[in-house]
């Protein structure tokens, strides 16, 4: 048998001599092992082409290892890569799975060296977390070794997830390269005596994976479209083709020739395997001042499968314009012709046949680089550099700066000391090397932005591990770039026509042919991929988004002009290369439609989908119970199921304007007036990422899943919105559920890993934010006509009014505290109506660090369902009834803030809290670390008198029932209650009123949009509760006003329903509260409640604001007298003695100076004790330090007094 060595096809990675600078070893490279050249079936163990179903499993073509199909039929046969494919849907959940007897070949995972060969075309951008290849326990669920989608679907990266008790969890690890984009891609898993590696396309991925712990993993079950434990789940939706397992290692050449062919013939032809691509050069330069008729490279094939010797010849073609200056003679490049009339840096594009001697052969073209230098014995190549970095690589003080790799790719070291690196021509000594030697097929990494230090530029710097910084930076926007030789003059390799603008965390490279292209995926250290060679034009459309009446016509065009594709599509759907309509003439739009466009050309990165809806107003009024092409239903529920009697769980689709409400609407208020009254936002993705049964994020909406989606905010005036690309999922908690409600709340995520990092739009009036990562579209859940089960003590539909919520976040803000912004919007789902929401901030740390400053990662949030943190357990653990620790408490807690958020949530009756829909957040790192209070999910106030939650110590009740039995916090939550309850206070009765009609004014023609819309939910939805009536009708206090009208067919309007509850609101409710004579006045509440005192306070004869000079103030007190200041200090003496008491200069004092610092600041409370002996001296303002001088100022002996404590 002949045995060979086997490395990467692109060369060992030696090691460099430039310590501490960046070594990159064998970051790319395959694994040195010593092969016997084997045949390709062996340890083959089994092979399913998957091109057929038959007797309910598909055929192991090589062993006895058919795997069984579920919910899969020979419809799912469809073609594939290779002949046929099995197209496996999530929905369906569709498998191929076999289950092992112990003995058997198979788990694969069992063998110490195994190879997994597989094809697929998933699109995992749409998918979280599914598996295409699985092995597992069907009794213990721990074991997995997975291969499938990226867990949050954010892109086409390949997920591997590996776990076994015992055993250090791989897991959510991410290919670099994306094979998971909705195209065929192959793949390969390959384990060595432990070692891992990935492969895709043939090409090994720079994925970092752990060796395989010692031990054997507990599998008993090979699985294809999914998992399979004790049942199965994690299906996945697309096409997998020809997958079979060998208990062997392959080499990375027989992994190269897998994903040329089919495995099946690979296994009947090796010949067929080989490939011109495996032609190799020894170099890939060549010097202009080269020697006519002197060797350029040698010339060799990476394949152990040609027959016989293998000649060489060069041909005419395509890529063959450089032929006419070599030659070639017995496997050398020759060069025939001089190079002195080309300029550094110039391509010479050359084509040959390689043949064997058994007859096969093919055509592969190279590239040959010509570059200056001469004398040069081994010139070091300039192969990658980032001028724009933003943060995909950091260097070892872990900022973003600029980088420039290099590559000695000869077969000997090079030394690089006193070599010059330069981007001015005019400057070729603009920063030189120090002593650093680079080992054959090494690469060096520089980076960029050397320090100043008083103003002079470190020419030797090196970061906190080690990494040499060059003294300059690079031009983003393209320059000239040199390496220059230790003489100073002569160049060792530039590029000569100035590099190209470069693009955000994208860097330029040479590629493997020596072609210069952009890396939309850098690699600094090792080898560079093919890369694109710049970005398509983006599309252009001539008739910009918004709301139309009239049919038109769409142009679409792109800079790039008729060297690019423009695909289309009209359902929602991302156009892609094989995917949408070829766009030829213009488009003509006559009703609703949404648009998404993409400019694809051959060799370059497409920048982005666009997306343009437009809205015909008049006919969103007629939208059908049934849409086209929507489903009829949206799923089974199983929470459904088990309270719809024979209803199976099926949730009913939903999407009908009700024609009782679009034609009885009142002038001024029909369809369209509400339509175009406020602003719109259009959500448009793929249609199963929506509401596919099974996959769509509104069908399966309690499962936590993020979907890629088009985010457009459409102003009816025709004010410039924005149009951005983003992730999207359902929000919420109990609103989630679709026994509870058919209308969700989503949530929309701006991160970069789709679209923009942060959406930048002025959206929110007056809001001193205009950056945002998470926007939340508000369905108002228990405040909302989409209710369908609900508990009627508590909310009920009956009194929806869509604005308590926001009513709580603004009244906080009117009260001086920070609140998050929001607005009204009506939102289309893929050109389809789906009725008015709240668009609002989210509260999480970017928002707290937006609003209140400091860093995202500092803030501590205690939230709803979530865990407090060490600085809340604090708090809660201090005795606040001491008053030092309380003075303290002032340093943990913003207590005003306390104070009114807690007052603003008694006075609304909040049902749904201190328990739930609390917020609490702080940064005691980079901000002044103190707790503020947030107002969050207030639906359920203003309705009922009676929650009176002053007495709930739960959630964010705990801390203020703690503090209120400190008298000095019950004093200021009782000025905080003067404050804002009287004399136009922001909960007077007036500014309360004043703030609920804004808002109801906001929607006011909105709502009658919803009303068709969702207003006569409970009765289109075969389950869910039933409408109940207040007794009588007239009852305003009843839980059920006011009454539903059109009984016994309920549904919802503006007139009859939304408007009757807001002239409740601020007629009764709101008026009730502030009736001295009623039971439930907040005053009275609050004095019950030990929160307020019995002695009102001081009347003022003027009210605070302007006054005429000379007017007199009077005060009237009720009972007792009254106390004022004119300097702005509070009358009031605080319980402990904060008065300031001047001293005379040498009044009597006392002195101790602990040991150590066992006493922390305890010294400084007023009731501190020790037992030691205190020394008695005088005082001394400003005393003298020294030893000598400072005891006739105090009279102390103070380091005596050290020495005797």
């Amino acid at each position: 048998m002949k045995h060979f060595e086997i490395a990467s096809e692109s060369g060992w990675f030696a090691p460099m001599k430039c310590l501490p600078s960046l070594v990159v070893l064998g970051a790319m490279m395959g694994w040195l092992v010593s092969f016997a050249a084997m045949a390709q079936s062996d340890g083959l163990v089994a092979y399913w082409p998957l091109d057929e179903l038959r007797a309910g499993a598909t055929p192991d073509v090589v062993g006895d290892y058919d795997l069984k199909a579920t919910h899969l039929d020979v419809s799912d046969v469809v073609a594939g890569r290779h002949g046929r494919a099995i197209a496996f849907e999530s929905g369906r959940q569709t498998l191929l799975s076999r289950v092992h007897e112990v003995g058997e070949e198979l788990p694969i995972n069992q063998h110490p060296s195994f190879t997994l060969s597989l094809w697929a075309k998933v699109d995992g951008r749409r998918q979280n977390d599914l598996r295409l290849f699985s092995e597992g326990n069907t009794v213990d669920s721990n074991p997995l070794f997975n291969l499938g989608t990226h867990s949050g679907g954010a892109d086409g990266r390949l997920d591997v997830y590996l776990r076994q008790s015992g055993w250090p969890t791989f897991g959510h690890s991410y290919s670099e390269y994306e094979p998971l984009d909705g195209q065929w891609h192959h793949l390969a898993w390959v384990e060595h005596d432990g070692q891992r590696s990935l492969y895709v396309d043939g090409r090994l991925d720079a994925l970092e994976i752990a060796p395989r712990p010692d031990g054997a993993w507990r599998l008993d079950n090979t699985t294809l479209g999914g998992i399979l434990r004790a049942s199965p789940s994690h299906w996945v939706t697309g096409l997998i083709d020809d997958v079979a397992v060998w208990r062997r290692a392959l080499s990375g050449d027989e992994i190269h020739q897998l994903s040329e062919q089919s495995v099946g013939d690979w296994l009947e032809n090796g010949d067929a395997s080989l490939s011109g691509s495996q032609v190799k050069l020894s170099r890939h330069w060549v010097q202009r001042s080269h020697e006519v008729g002197s060797v350029v490279a040698d010339l060799s094939l990476s394949s152990e499968e040609a027959l016989g010797p293998v000649s060489f010849e060069l041909v005419e073609g395509q890529g063959s314009e450089g032929n006419t200056s070599f030659a070639i003679e017995d496997q050398k490049l020759m060069l025939v012709s001089s190079l002195e009339r080309l300029s550094h840096g110039q391509e010479l594009n050359i084509r040959m046949r390689v043949q064997d001697a058994g007859g096969w052969n093919d055509e592969v073209s190279m590239t040959i680089l010509v570059i200056s230098g001469e004398g040069l014995i081994a010139p070091v190549l300039i192969t990658e550099l980032m001028a724009d970095n933003q943060g995909i690589h950091l260097d070892g003080d872990g900022r973003a700066v600029d980088w420039i790799e290099l590559h000695n790719p000869l077969s000997i070291p090079v030394s690089l000391a006193g070599y010059f690196l330069t981007d001015q021509i005019d400057d070729l000594r603009k920063w030189m090397f120090p002593p650093c030697e680079m080992e054959p097929g090494a690469y060096l990494v520089l980076y960029g932005g050397a320090p100043e230090v008083d103003g002079v530029r470190q020419e030797d710097f090196r970061d906190a591990q080690g990494f040499l910084h060059f003294s300059f930076n690079l031009d983003a926007d393209g320059e000239y770039l040199a390496l220059v030789e230790p003489d100073g003059q002569r160049i060792a390799f530039e590029l000569t026509e100035n590099y190209p603008a470069q693009f955000a965390d994208v860097s330029y490279g040479m590629n493997a042919q020596g072609q210069w292209s952009f890396q939309t995926r850098p690699t600094p250290g090792r080898g560079n991929s093919a890369g694109v060679l710049g970005w398509v034009g983006d599309t252009v459309f001539s008739v910009d988004r918004g709301f139309y009446e009239e049919p038109f016509e769409v142009a679409i065009s792109t800079s790039s002009g008729q060297e690019a594709i423009i695909h289309y599509t009209l359902d929602g759907s991302e156009p892609s290369p094989d995917h949408g309509l070829v766009y030829e003439s213009p488009i003509t739009v006559s009703t609703t439609t949404t648009l998404r466009a993409m400019a694809f050309r051959e060799g370059w990165e497409s920048t982005n989908v666009d997306t343009h809806t437009y809205v015909f107003v008049d006919d969103v009024a007629h939208q059908p119970a049934q849409p086209s092409g929507w489903p009829q239903n949206w799923g089974r529920n199983s929470e459904v199921d088990g309270r719809d009697g024979a209803g199976n769980g099926i949730v009913p689709a939903d999407y009908e304007m009700d024609p009782r409400v679009v034609d009885q609407t009142l002038e001024g208020f029909g369809i369209r007036d509400a339509l175009l009254d406020i602003p719109s936002v259009s959500i448009v993705m793929h249609p199963d990422d929506f509401i596919k049964p099974g996959r769509g994020i509104y069908s399966i909406p309690q499962s936590r899943i993020e979907r890629v989606c088009s985010m457009e905010y459409l102003h009816p005036d025709g004010t410039k919105g924005f149009q951005e690309n983003a992730k999207i999922e359902v929000h919420g908690n109990s609103s989630r559920r679709p026994w509870r409600m058919q209308k969700h709340s989503l949530r929309i995520t701006f991160s970069g890993q789709v679209g923009v990092k942060s959406l930048d739009y002025p959206l929110f009036e007056n809001s001193p934010v205009s950056r945002f990562n998470q926007l939340v579209l508000r369905a108002c859940f228990t405040d909302s006509w989409a209710l369908v089960s609900w508990g009627s003590s508590r909310y009920r539909p009956n009194d929806s009014q869509y604005i308590r919520d926001v009513w709580m976040k603004e009244s906080l803000r009117d009260m001086g505290q920070p609140s998050s912004h929001g607005s009204f919007v009506h939102l289309y789902v893929n050109g389809l109506y789906f009725g008015l929401h709240n668009l609002t901030e989210r509260l999480a740390e970017d928002f707290f660090a937006d609003h209140l400053g400091g860093d995202p990662e500092d803030w501590e949030i205690n939230e709803d369902f979530g865990s407090p943190g060490p600085r809340w357990n604090q708090i809660l653990s201090m005795d606040v009834t001491d008053p030092d620790v309380y003075e303290e408490l002032h340093q943990y807690v913003d207590l005003a803030n306390l104070a009114d958020y807690s007052l603003l949530h008694f006075y609304a009756d909040a049902e749904d809290w201190p328990h739930h829909n609390g917020y609490a957040a702080v940064n005691p790192v980079s901000g002044d670390g103190r707790y503020r209070f947030f107002v969050w999910d207030q639906e359920i106030v203003l309705d009922k008198f009676t929650w009176n939650p002053f007495n709930k110590n739960s959630g964010m009740g705990a801390l203020f029932q703690k503090l209120r039995a400190n008298t000095d916090f019950r004093r200021l939550f009782a000025d905080r209650v003067q404050r804002h309850l009287f004399h136009g206070g922001a909960l007077s009765l007036e500014a309360s009123r004043s703030r609920y009609m804004n808002l109801a004014q906001q929607i006011d023609k909105a709502i009658v949009a919803e009303s068709a819309r969702w207003g006569d939910t409970q009765m289109s939805t075969p389950y869910g509760s039933v409408i109940e009536q207040p007794r009588p009708l007239s009852d305003v206090d009843d839980d059920h006003y006011p009454p539903a009208p059109h009984a016994p067919d309920v549904y919802f309007t503006r007139e009859d329903s939304w408007l009757v509850e807001r002239d409740n609101v601020v007629e009764h409710y709101l008026p009730t509260l502030h009736d001295a004579s009623s039971p439930h006045a907040v005053i009275n509440e609050l004095r019950a409640a030990n929160l307020y005192p019995s002695l009102d306070a001081p009347s003022l004869s003027l009210k605070p604001g302007p006054v005429i000079s000379g007017q007199a103030l009077g005060m009237q007190a009720t009972r007792g007298s009254v106390y004022y200041t004119l300097t702005g200090q509070d009358p009031w003496q605080p319980s402990k003695d904060a008065q300031q008491v001047l001293l005379p200069d040498g009044a009597s004092a006392h002195a101790w100076i602990p040991v150590d610092d066992r006493h922390g600041l305890s010294w400084t409370r007023k009731n501190f004790r020790v037992d030691d002996t205190w020394l008695e001296g005088r005082t001394g303002v400003g005393y003298e330090t020294s030893i000598s001088d400072y005891k006739g100022f105090i009279g102390l002996d103070v380091m005596g007094m050290r020495n005797f404590n």
